[in-house]
């Protein structure tokens, strides 16, 4: 009979040899052992009779395993040899699959692994694979079979999939192997090359606007050259950011606190605290009165004068403290860190350690609930022999089989513990059970952290299959006057899973026996004054629940994100037990930079979009290839407005980043060439570490105008007589004295590359040389003309700056074609990367709103175009149907124009929204999102659409004070602007459809300031009125405000789905008399809080307050009309205030419960507002 061999590959040489010892009977040092190409990766050797799926199904056939393992991934991605220099192209080149390709194969460092396994496979009739389970190894194991098919094409492929390295395990694997998972290869395929793309091009991009012009002064940031973007570390960084300006922002509101200390009842002694039922009063003199109200009440309802309290009520109930779900790998990595203090990413390592010396199962899950077909009993008896928790295993299993009993309480002296299956999660991987332990470990087996981390898991385990814990809790209500307070007791009756699972505590808190209607002395009455508090900063269970709640990174890859943001020096972790997240100045820097200028890469959106979209091309929902283009496609705007804007995001930056400067390095040559600022020398200065690691070695420093200039790292420099044009700088000769070779630049414009199209065509971002540059006045510019220099064809005006607009390639030729304009930073029209070259036809458009532009012949890639449409299109492309229906077929949405500039403030118009699309108000997708009205940059009003019914949307992007960007479109309805809103300029023709009907937003004619919002996008109007000062709000669906003497109009949210329209908070000096409070949280969900906002006067008023330059507008005319916000407690969000003075009886808003809850009664002038209460009152002037 033929002996069979078989190759069974693992993913580290450690889980060889474990998977060996559990088969090979006698052990791994039974095995034949020899050494491979690579000399961490050995050979093993043995025979076995355990039977094979498809390859030895009978039990006494002899099959030799050969066994050998890789380490990690085998293959990489890099990009095709003349994309990898960072100066080879255009970075947004990367994110274009059809310009930019992608080489997959193993490195160098590789090769001896690929070696060891086609030697190892020539022999072999099967391949069996027993990568990790996680989708990683199944990448991993298609790697492998992709080898060892190069020599055996026709070799038996076979995946292993196991749980656990024991010997029983391990044998049910080889009797049920199963097949690759190619869904889930192409997932992290797709993943790993959006991940490559995406961070090669932002890396690029942000390295060269930031190392050259900012310098990061701490002392462990030397390594820092490198600006490195991830998907997933960026998003993470965005998280600790957020919760630190979260608390930077935020503003402590003082409230008001009534403590009540009752004395205990014999036999108990002692005072029992009791809370306010009302929690807390933010108004003092609110406070003040109830609380004087308290005294008096708890005197005068005593007969002996010592101040008591009615006893009003007194419950008991049975409680239970629900035992711990089975064990996943996120929630261990929160454990760990809560619990043992042990970070992420050790743990990780700890407990992948502890799994391939089989004491624990695989570590990288998302289930939480166990299988019906795992034996738990078994694994319940293994762990009965520790000499720690054995016991309590033990008692497990003896009193499973006892009678069950009845209803009510157990007896005393009843144990209560015994096996009861572990309650299920709400997850479920279809891969791999919760983390348990597989064996037990003998004392002295394991140490330190290993031994902490097996003990969680043993504990946890064990926890998870024993009961709940029982407790009774007695729950007693007091009164004094018309003021109630509450206080609990608690006793713990049967400990249950808590006497195996130390990690979690129920405390005990007796209650004295309190009987119902009878007086308590009064031991304290107090008013306590505290404030709201903001959430501390996160740590780093915190943070992973975060990302795990966003979608950021997978189970297996959370821990490895946690440690890059830390290792890249954007975030530290402060010393102490919680070791909490605190971002350092590079991160904060490039996380403002960023929402600077609106482009959200540390938010968690994008990438949880693309993780579900991931998901679905694993369950063949969707394919492989268009998730990757829509995944890039989303990228690529993302970069090109990042790149448009990139001196707001350097001016953002510079809030955090102290610019560079040479003036302590070592003067190498003094007066060294001509500074173009000044008209001084400049001084040639080398860094203090020239020759290490970092790069920055050599500057042009001028002492006059405190400027620094970075120089080339390589090449010898003398200075050049001539002066460059641009800037005025005296130029630098660069000769390579290797090669004999000499180039030149000039040191500002190297550093500092010119922004206009005309001089620098490719978009240089920095290191720009002569031989770039396309200057027509300077002869050391060499730069082609055919790709963009002097010379280039005008083929267009500008719209917006009237100059000359021309035809131009990028440098690199495959970044495609644009017309720009010819003036610094202004218009631009990119045509899209499936145009594969464009030419001026010599012809002019006749259309007179085109001003003479030439026709242009476009020549499309004939595989990117929809089946059926023209190859070349010739006309006008800012006029001709032909090429806008070319462009809509190939789903781009920007249309040509010659007059949107260059930065912020560029008009956006789309057309009406679809029938029956969800309605929508302010807020959500395309609303009021952000920002201040009026305030610095101005608001985002984006998309204010109409979604249900026909209409024309208008959105206008970024528009500031002094910097207005109109996008006129037709109102379907009433709402024409005019007037000034908020200290902004007119905004023409603002409206947008809902349902059918207007909304409109615009001021009165004397100055005054219309708005209407209607609910759930409902139709709504109002406007100023013909005279000064006149004027309302309106609110509601269908509601008219009228703004005369007799009626006001009550405001409530002007934002919906968490998008405030304002923040910070406003300051006045007349007080209400009636508040609602609400959440609200604005766009980046950062708490506002601030003093209540009020405005009653009989003119237009505007009141500013701190956390964002908040501007509002209250305005009346005989009756008072205010909103505004107001802190919240907790550092949970701010709220919402509405009040209503000189309220008409026939309103019809009156005694409308809004979805907010009061804080406190208002008493006063004899109406009170019982807001928590069946019926609400306005209480009236």
């Amino acid at each position: 009979m033929v002996n069979k061999r078989v190759l069974c590959v693992a993913e580290k040489p450690s889980a060889a040899r474990q998977l060996v010892d559990a088969v090979c009977q006698g052990g791994v040092n039974s095995a034949r052992r020899r050494p491979g190409q690579s000399q961490y990766n050995h050979v093993f050797e043995f025979e076995t009779a355990a039977p094979i799926a498809s390859i030895s199904p009978s039990p006494t056939e002899r099959v030799t395993l050969v066994f050998t393992s890789v380490t990690g991934h085998l293959f990489e991605q890099e990009f095709e040899a003349r994309y990898r220099s960072w100066g080879s192209c255009d970075p947004s080149l990367l994110l274009d699959r059809t310009q930019s390709a992608i080489e997959v194969g193993p490195p160098e460092e590789k090769m001896p692994l690929v070696r060891t396994l086609q030697d190892e496979a020539r022999n072999c009739m099967a391949l069996v694979l027993w990568l990790d389970g996680d989708s990683e190894g199944e990448k991993i194991a298609a790697d492998v079979a992709s080898v060892v098919r190069q020599t055996r094409p026709t070799i038996n492929v076979r995946r292993a999939r196991f749980s656990a390295i024991t010997t029983a395990e391990i044998l049910h694997t080889l009797a049920h192997l199963d097949v690759l998972n190619t869904r889930v290869v192409e997932m992290v395929a797709a993943r790993q090359e959006i991940d490559l793309r995406s961070g090669a091009a932002f890396t690029r991009l942000l390295t060269r606007r930031i190392k050259n012009r900012f310098s990061d002064n701490r002392a462990d940031a030397s390594d820092a050259k490198v600006v490195s973007y991830g998907p997933c570390q960026f998003p993470t960084l965005g998280l600790v950011v957020d919760r630190f300006l979260t608390i930077r922002n935020f503003i402590r509101v003082p409230f008001f606190v009534i403590d009540l200390g009752l004395a205990a009842v014999a036999p108990a002694t002692g005072v029992v605290p009791f809370s306010w039922a009302r929690g807390r009063v933010f108004d003092q003199y609110v406070a003040s009165v109830l609380y004087e109200a308290c005294v008096e009440d708890a005197v005068s309802e005593s007969p002996d004068g010592v101040p008591r309290a009615v006893v009003t009520g007194v419950r008991k109930n049975q409680r239970r403290r629900w035992k711990p779900l089975p064990l996943a790998t996120v929630e261990l990595q929160k454990e760990a860190s809560r619990k043992l203090h042990l970070s992420s990413h050790l743990v990780m390592e700890i407990a992948e350690k502890l799994y391939t010396s089989g004491f624990i199962s695989y570590p990288r899950t998302e289930t939480d609930k166990f299988s019906r077909s795992i034996d738990l009993r078994a694994l319940v008896a293994e762990q009965s022999s520790h000499g720690e928790w054995g016991g309590f295993a033990a008692r497990l299993l003896a009193n499973e089989n006892r009678p069950g009993l009845g209803p009510g309480p157990p007896p005393d002296g009843y144990d209560i513990v015994q096996f009861d299956w572990p309650r299920d999660g709400p997850h479920d991987d279809a891969a791999h059970p919760p983390i348990h332990p597989t064996k037990v470990a003998p004392h002295g087996s394991l140490s330190g952290n290993e031994a902490r981390v097996y003990e969680y898991v043993a504990r946890r385990f064990l926890a998870s299959c024993s009961v709940d814990a029982i407790g009774a809790e007695t729950v007693v209500n007091a009164r004094i006057g018309v003021e109630a307070f509450t206080a609990k007791g608690l006793i713990v009756e049967h400990r249950g899973f808590l006497e195996v699972f130390p990690y979690q505590r129920w405390a005990d808190m007796e209650m004295p026996a309190y009987q119902v209607g009878h007086p308590a002395a009064v031991r304290s009455l107090l008013l306590r004054e505290s404030s709201t508090e903001p959430p501390p900063l996160l740590s780093e269970s915190d943070l992973i629940s975060l990302m795990d709640r966003h979608g950021i990174g997978t189970d297996a890859t959370i821990a490895e994100h946690v440690k890059k943001v830390q290792d890249r020096n954007y975030v530290r972790k402060l010393p102490g037990a919680t070791g909490r997240f605190e971002p350092l100045p590079l991160g904060l820097a490039l996380v403002d930079g960023c929402e600077a200028v609106a482009v959200h890469l540390a938010r968690p959106t994008e990438r949880a979009r693309q993780e579900a979209a991931m998901k679905r091309i694993a369950s063949g929902e969707v394919a492989q290839a268009p998730m990757i283009v829509d995944a890039l496609n989303a990228y690529t705007a993302l970069f090109e407005s990042l790149r448009t804007h990139a001196a707001e995001m350097e001016a953002a930056i510079s809030n955090h980043l102290s610019a560079f400067s040479a003036a302590e390095w070592r003067t190498h040559r003094a007066n060294f060439s001509r500074c173009g600022e000044c008209g001084g020398m400049a001084a040639l200065k080398h860094s203090p570490n020239a020759g290490g690691a970092a790069r920055r070695d050599r500057a042009l420093f001028c002492a006059a105008c405190a400027a620094s200039h970075i120089l080339p790292f390589n090449g010898n420099l003398e200075a050049h007589d001539h002066v460059c044009p641009i800037c005025n700088f005296q130029t630098l000769a660069v000769t390579n004295p290797e090669r004999n070779t000499t180039h030149y630049i000039c040191p500002k414009c190297f550093s500092d590359p010119p922004q206009n199209s005309a001089d620098n065509p490719g978009a240089v971002e920095s290191s720009f040389r002569c031989f770039t540059c396309t200057h027509a006045g300077c002869t050391l510019a060499t730069g082609s003309t055919s790709n963009g220099g002097g010379g280039a064809p005008s083929v267009a005006t500008c719209g917006t700056c009237g100059s000359p607009m021309a035809l131009r390639q990028a440098m690199s030729g495959a970044r495609g074609w644009r017309v720009a304009c010819t003036s610094p930073n202004c218009s631009v029209y990119f045509f899209p990367r499936c145009v594969s070259a464009v030419a001026a036809t010599g012809d002019t458009c006749p259309t007179p709103a085109c001003q003479g532009a030439s026709l242009l012949q476009v020549t499309w890639v004939t595989a990117q175009l929809p089946r059926g449409q023209d190859v070349m299109t010739r006309g006008c492309i800012w006029c001709d149907p032909r090429y806008s229906h070319t462009l809509q077929a190939i789903g781009v949405e920007v249309m040509p124009s010659r007059g949107a500039p260059r930065g912020r403030g560029r008009a956006r118009v789309r057309g009406a929204a679809a029938a029956g699309a969800p309605a929508r108000g302010l807020g959500g997708r395309g609303g009021l999102a952000g920002g201040s009205l009026g305030g610095p940059g101005g608001p985002d009003l984006e998309d204010l659409a109409g979604r249900r019914g026909r209409g024309t949307a208008v959105g206008v992007r970024r528009v500031g004070v002094g910097a207005a960007a109109p996008a006129a479109a037709a109102a379907p309805a009433r709402g024409r602007g005019g007037g000034q809103f908020g200290g902004l300029p007119p905004l023409a023709q603002f409206g947008a459809a809902a349902r059918g009907r207007g909304v409109g937003l615009g001021g009165g004619a004397g100055g005054g300031l219309g708005m209407g919002f209607g609910s759930n996008g409902g139709g709504m109007a109002s406007g100023g009125g013909a005279g000064a000062g006149r004027g309302a709000f309106g609110g509601g669906e269908g509601l008219a405000a009228a703004a005369t003497a007799a009626a006001a109009a009550a405001v409530h949210r002007m934002a919906v789905a968490g998008r405030g329209l304002t923040r910070g908070s406003s300051r006045s000096s007349t007080r209400t008399a009636c508040t609602y409070f609400a959440r609200r949280s604005d766009q980046r969900g950062v708490p506002r809080a601030g003093p209540l906002p009020t405005q009653t006067s009989a003119t237009t008023s505007t009141t500013e307050g701190r956390g964002g330059d908040t501007r509002r507008r209250a305005v009346a005319d005989g009756a008072g009309v205010a909103f505004g916000e107001r802190g919240g407690g907790g550092g949970a969000h701010g709220v919402d205030v509405v009040f209503v003075v000189g309220l008409p009886e026939s309103a019809p808003w009156r005694g409308q419960r809004l979805r907010q809850h009061c804080s406190y009664d208002f008493v006063r002038g004899g109406r009170v507002c019982t807001v928590c209460g069946p019926n609400i009152y306005f209480w009236q002037a």
